[in-house]
């Protein structure tokens, strides 16, 4: 048995050599442990105050790119509604167009009459469904020329004296050659 108590005091005294050698690396290296935690929670802290900066940067970012988008949203629509009001202007206008011509030529067939009317429904549609400026510009001469003719042909038969024209003449010719 005094191998095995000699076996075993001498794996005591090494376990206990390990230990005595852990604890003293330990207690060496202590301060820099202590240095590398305190390092670690400042550079945790200073990294979260960073990102707390940067977080309402980002928020003040996106709320000022929202009142810009909804600012230009607005004006969109505030335009688009002027349009329609345009548009629906525009509508009443040439029904009124219509309605001058059944009492002005009162003799002309109600098929002549609705020709015009959607013809001037055509071309009003044309200027305003056109994406290109020019042929924006094109088309909206084109429905002005169409509109002014009309005016000047129930304008000539208010004039007219003796034999008044039955149709209007310059409108229909007008709508032919296009």
């Amino acid at each position: 048995m005094a191998a095995s108590e000699e076996l075993a005091n001498f794996l005591m005294g090494f376990v206990n050599s390990v230990r005595t050698r852990s604890l003293e690396w330990k207690q060496e290296k202590l301060g820099e442990i202590i240095e590398i935690q305190r390092r670690s929670a400042t550079a945790t802290r200073e990294l979260h105050e960073e990102l707390k900066k940067k977080e309402a940067i980002l928020k003040y970012e996106i709320d000022k790119i929202n009142v810009q988008g909804e600012a230009e949203l607005q004006m969109l629509k505030d335009k688009y509604n002027q349009e329609i009001n345009d548009y629906k202007e525009f509508l009443k206008a040439i029904d009124e167009l219509k309605d001058k011509l059944k009492q002005s030529y009162s003799q002309m067939p109600l098929t002549l009459i609705l020709s015009v009317h959607r013809h001037a429904k055509h071309l009003l549609n044309s200027m305003w469904e056109a994406s290109d400026i020019e042929d924006k510009i094109l088309l909206e001469r084109k429905f002005t020329k169409f509109l002014v003719t009309i005016h000047e042909d129930t304008t000539l038969l208010l004039n007219a004296s003796g034999n008044p024209p039955t149709l209007p003449q310059k409108t229909i010719d007008m709508m032919n050659e296009e």
